[in-house]
């Protein structure tokens, strides 16, 4: 008996120092992890987690992989996501992998070579999100929520965490603090395995929230080499403070920079050169006609540059063929929801290639379009963020003698056309006969109403330029006035009376006098729109160059409106000799 209970207690020994053994060499097969964990907050909205693994293989078997993760809620807010080596070399991610961790979305990284046992190897993984920050009424502050440290299967012996806010910003509060004070940066030893904790920053700024719904890319290659971007972005406000203007970052050999706004036409922009690059802003605050996005509304816009034909984006290679290099896009401050691009090449070129998005749409070519003698190639990404490889060359075929096709080809239509309406006008012109006396004394009477009205009204709008540039006294102004006005409404009564008899002649002066009628009536409109102008930018309430350029749309139809009645009068005159 007591043989037996002493092999018992060998057999206990035994296997207790076994377990000990195997959690020694358990524990000492994993290798050592150092982490460095940076949440940087964009203005904008976008909230972008760098997450770099230092790698010292001091285990017990090669590593071709890492896995790695954060809460699992937050990935409904994800962008997109990509990994580089220390070497900058694009790593394959693959994602929805399980880390053994409850609650936590896992990515595996696939490392480009096996880590052997004693080699190091560091990496880095960058997860984009946007609706991670908003303003919180409750507290008067933005708020940022963020991964507080990466998940991993692995215990961390050291994890360095960093927030970056905006510059300007005043930090209120922290899910990290030290010495009872809120703190953006901390140092934590021997991270446990799995963390599954979610962290956020506090803060006040005027900082901009905006979402990119959709946006197009069209880039024209013309005949002359030449490269025309035109951008159009559909931007939402859903921050707290009017969006009033927009900076984008173009290429430094960028010229002709525009900018069109969906419903009211062109828009001003500026530039200028900051690091090797043009800075464009488009400003919607000086321009009654574009006032500043408010919270919760939206605004749709074009940019438009031309990069110049010795540009280093379009290359010749040989006779006939050439070669595009740019991106499908670049100057992301936020994430693009929905990417159409479109690259028309000359009219007669031939695409040669087939571009692909290399990263994240790795089955993604382009739609080819063909109509008559133009291709055209359509992409559609979904979203697009700027850590994503938008690279895009393609190549293709076009041979100078296109050029002269178009011009040629409408010359000949033009000739065509004008011989066709010369014969056909020689063969079937109607034998005109001459109106009785009768009718051609009202037409004449008619025709010098219409020319003695426009005389007075030219008069009329001479004298209102002198006296607003002080050419004319106040006194002698409205004295001269009076006498236009009068002699004006003279003229009105007898244009009503002849136009009724020249109605009645013939059904083809029935439009010909209401073409005069609405011509003037849009004269009249113009001048009253004028008069308003003038009004407000007195009192202040309209900026000099909104004037200006309200003023100049407004003569210019006056102009037209002057033009159609000069041609009624000519057609009518015709009739009278």
């Amino acid at each position: 008996m007591k043989k037996t209970t002493a092999s018992l207690l060998i057999v206990m020994v035994l296997l207790v120092f076994a377990s000990s053994s195997s959690n020694v060499i358990s524990s000492s097969s994993t290798p050592s992890i150092k982490l460095l964990h940076v949440i940087e907050v964009k203005n904008g909205g976008l909230l972008i987690v760098n997450d770099t693994v230092m790698i010292d293989n001091n285990g017990d078997k090669p590593l071709d992989n890492f896995r790695i993760g954060f809460p699992e809620y937050l990935r409904q807010a994800l962008d997109s996501v990509s990994a580089y080596s220390y070497s900058g070399e694009a790593l394959s991610v693959v994602e929805n992998v399980s880390l053994g961790g409850q609650g936590i979305y896992g990515f595996q990284v696939n490392l480009t070579k096996p880590v052997d046992v004693g080699e190091k190897y560091n990496f880095t993984i960058t997860f984009v999100f946007s609706r991670l920050v908003w303003m919180e009424s409750s507290i008067g502050a933005y708020v940022a929520l963020f991964p507080e440290y990466p998940s991993i299967p692995y215990e961390a012996t050291e994890c360095n965490a960093t927030v970056i806010l905006p510059t300007g910003v005043t930090l209120y509060n922290s899910i990290w603090e030290y010495n009872g004070t809120a703190v953006t940066s901390i140092s934590a030893r021997q991270l446990p395995p799995y963390w599954n904790v979610t962290g956020y920053v506090s803060f006040s700024d005027s900082m901009l929230l905006i979402s990119c719904d959709w946006a197009k890319r069209v880039i024209v290659l013309d005949s002359s080499a030449q490269i025309i971007f035109e951008d159009t972005y559909h931007l939402s406000n859903i921050g707290y403070v009017s969006l009033t203007s927009m900076t984008f970052f173009l290429p430094k050999d960028a010229k002709d920079i525009k900018g069109y706004d969906a419903f009211f036409g062109e828009i001003k922009v500026t530039s200028n050169i900051v690091a090797n690059q043009i800075v464009a802003t488009v400003d919607r605050s000086v321009d009654p006609r574009f006032p500043g996005v408010d919270p919760g509304g939206n605004c749709t816009f074009t940019l438009r540059y031309v990069l110049p034909a010795e540009s280093p984006y379009l290359a010749r290679e040989g006779m006939w063929d050439y070669r595009l290099e740019t991106k499908f896009f670049e100057n992301l401050q936020y994430t693009i929801r929905e990417l159409t691009v479109e690259i028309v090449p000359p009219e007669g070129a031939v695409f040669l290639s087939y571009p692909r998005v290399r990263t994240q749409y790795p089955a993604l070519n382009g739609n080819l379009n063909k109509g008559g003698y133009q291709e055209s190639l359509t992409y559609k990404l979904y979203n697009v963020t700027l850590f994503q490889d938008l690279n895009l060359a393609i190549e293709y075929r076009y041979m100078i003698f296109w050029s002269a096709y178009r011009p040629t080809l409408w010359l000949s239509i033009a000739i065509a056309t004008i011989c066709s309406v010369l014969v056909i006008r020689r063969r079937s012109r109607p034998p005109t006969h001459r109106l009785p006396e009768k009718n051609l004394q009202v037409l004449k009477a008619f025709v010098e109403i219409c020319s003695e009205r426009a005389a007075l009204r030219s008069e009329y709008n001479s004298s209102e330029e002198n006296f607003d540039v002080g050419k004319m006294r106040k006194k002698e102004y409205k004295r001269r006035q009076g006498i236009l006005q009068q002699q004006l409404r003279d003229l009105d009564r007898q244009f009503v009376l002849l136009k009724r008899d020249v109605q009645s002649i013939e059904p083809r002066f029935r439009e010909v006098v209401r073409q005069i009628e609405v011509a003037e009536t849009e004269i009249e409109s113009s001048r009253l729109n004028i008069s308003k102008l003038k009004t407000q930018y007195r009192s202040g309430s309209l900026s000099k160059e909104a004037y200006e350029k309200l003023r100049d749309d407004y003569e210019r139809r006056s102009d037209r409106a002057q033009t159609a009645i000069d041609d009624a009068i000519l057609r009518l005159r015709g009739e009278i000799r």
